[in-house]
Parts: C-alpha cells; sequence; structure tokens
C-alpha cells in the first residue's frame, strides 16, 4: 500500500465582495441555523480542512457566528475591496497564508451550497498529488472550491489588480485536474431574489 504525506491546505474564503446588488451584507444573511458565510467555513471545516482565512472588506466587516469563532480562522483585510475585484482578493489572501501553506482552497464567501464531499475529494486529490490546479467540473462547468498549489502563486500575485484570475487559468488551462459532478454547481447570491430562490430550493 502506497502512504501519502498529508498537504497542509488552507481554506481561503473570498468575503470583501460590496453586496450592492443585494442591498445589504449577504454574508449575514441567515443559513440553516448560521450565516451564508458561516455555511461556507463549516463545509470547509466538514471536508477537512480546518486552517480557514477570511478575505474581508474592512468597510463592510461580516459576522462572524459564535459557533464559527471556535474554528481556526483567520480574518484578513483586503485594504482595495472598495475599489477592485475578485483578483485583489486572492491576492492578499495568498500573501497571508503561512510558510508552511502548500495549497489553497479558494471558495467563494456567498456560495453556501459547496458540499462537504467535494471538499474532502479535492483535499484528497491533492494528497495524491495529482497535480498543482483542481476543479470540480459540474456537468461539465468548471466551479468552486478550487485548489491551487503554492508553485503558482507568485504568478497570481504578480498579475495587475486590473486583470482576472481568468488570464491565469487560461495559461495554465491543459494542467487542470478535474473532478466530474454529476449535479449543479453551486450558485453565488447576489440579489435578495437570488436568496429567496435558494432558500425555496434547498430547504
Amino acid at each position: 500500500m502506497k502512504f501519502h504525506t498529508p498537504k497542509t491546505i488552507c481554506g481561503l474564503v473570498l468575503a470583501a465582495g460590496r453586496s450592492s446588488r443585494m442591498g445589504s451584507p449577504k454574508m449575514n444573511l441567515p443559513w440553516r441555523g448560521t450565516t451564508v458565510l458561516g455555511s461556507v467555513i463549516n463545509t470547509l471545516v466538514n471536508g477537512g480542512v480546518n486552517q480557514i482565512y477570511v478575505i474581508v472588506n474592512p468597510i463592510r466587516l461580516p459576522e462572524l457566528p459564535a459557533s464559527e469563532r471556535d474554528i481556526r480562522v483567520t480574518i484578513v483585510e483586503n485594504p482595495e475591496a472598495e475599489s477592485s475585484e475578485m483578483l485583489v482578493s486572492i491576492q492578499t489572501g495568498l500573501r497571508s497564508l503561512p510558510e508552511d501553506a502548500e495549497f489553497a482552497m479558494i471558495c467563494l464567501g456567498d456560495q453556501p451550497t459547496i458540499q462537504a464531499n467535494v471538499v474532502s475529494d479535492i483535499k484528497m486529490t491533492a494528497t495524491q498529488s495529482k497535480g498543482t490546479l483542481i476543479f470540480p467540473s459540474y456537468r461539465k462547468r468548471r466551479g468552486h472550491p478550487w485548489l491551487v498549489g503554492r508553485v503558482h502563486w507568485a504568478e497570481i500575485m504578480a498579475l495587475d489588480k486590473n486583470d482576472t484570475i481568468r488570464i491565469f487559468l487560461e495559461r495554465h488551462k491543459r494542467e487542470i485536474h478535474y473532478l466530474d459532478y454529476d449535479c449543479d454547481a453551486p450558485q453565488d447570491i447576489d440579489t435578495p431574489e437570488d436568496y429567496q430562490s435558494m432558500i425555496r430550493t434547498t430547504g
């Protein structure tokens, strides 16, 4: 039997959005006994990721429920959150990770329907040394969360803040290892209608 050395994987939760279309901080919305953000954190933990870094907007700090405060969560402020897009939050998060971190699992803080089995599958794939870029594919549609190895971080951090992460992913599309799932991809919560629809469909 072949044994693999465990990899240090940190969760990077992007929660610095302005919630402009929602009209209120969407990370604080109630979700299954916690909040939208709390649900994402809990799913990461249930999937085996215990070091979690949440990238926030210092002007619109999300509330972290008491139960999630006990988890190993580090809050990282993105000082450019009001004037920048997602790439800057990713860059800010990568810079904050500890020296022993080998992978970052990137999640969107407004996707409370991500599944713990997907998190654990991605983690296991990284442990088995199957690539440094790992994505779930939901019915052939790339989604979240996704994993990126330290070998790529300098390139991502060197991107201009006006670029998007898609530029990096396009350069490395042949290196992506996909895990296929026959289910719908997690959806963002952008508007009150999105939130109400997801509440109805997920129970």
